[in-house]
């Protein structure tokens, strides 16, 4: 799990107890990302190529013929999300993709690789809330790609919800991967005010 560093210090967190691998901060990772964009001249959509395809290699072969269901958020982690579900659907995997949230319909990062896409938003119906859990029920694996480095306080809706549920499937035996940390966690102090589901990778 994240262990927060002392607030205002920046020191790295060891992503993992006994792992030597140490992450930066959420704001730490906002400059970085502000560095390469602004100094560099490195596009945010390449930045979130990298991220998507350098996850979906390492997914693809941690569970090789699997089905995954990717929950996408509205903001940069969400587009690393699409960008993993379309890595793997052009791999030929399995992927549902539940768009959480408002995104652009279709998301150009899918590049015309349009899988069935489920929606869920604050105003969601009793049929959408169905999709998702269908989606959720037939897929052993669940990528969590809604909130990242940014968030702050508790998950409002829809997201509580999502979070909830997707917390009482991985009690039940589902495997989360979360992209840069699990939805709800705040980068910068390991708070997590609403309660999260945690994450396997």
């Amino acid at each position: 799990m994240i262990h927060p560093a002392a607030p205002g210090s920046g020191t790295p967190r060891p992503l993992f107890a006994r792992s030597p691998l140490a992450l930066p901060t959420g704001s730490e990772s906002a400059a970085f990302d502000r560095e390469a964009i602004e100094n560099w001249g490195i596009p945010s959509r390449l930045l979130m190529e990298n991220a998507g395809r350098s996850a979906a290699l390492v997914l693809d072969a941690l569970v090789p013929h699997t089905p995954i269901c990717v929950l996408a958020g509205p903001g940069n982690n969400g587009g690393d999300g699409i960008v993993l579900a379309r890595a793997l659907l052009l791999s030929g995997r399995d992927v549902r993709v539940v768009i959480v949230g408002k995104r652009e319909d279709p998301d150009p990062l899918l590049h015309g690789h349009s899988p069935a896409l489920i929606r869920v938003d604050a105003e969601a119906t009793a049929d959408e809330w169905e999709a998702l859990d269908v989606a959720l029920a037939e897929c052993p694996v669940v990528v969590d790609a809604l909130l990242g480095t940014g968030v702050r306080g508790s998950p409002r809706p829809p997201f509580d919800r999502i979070l909830a549920e997707l917390g009482a499937r991985r009690a039940r035996g589902a495997r989360v991967v979360a992209l840069d940390l699990p939805s709800g966690v705040d980068a910068d102090t390991g708070a997590a005010p609403g309660g999260v589901p945690g994450a396997d990778l």
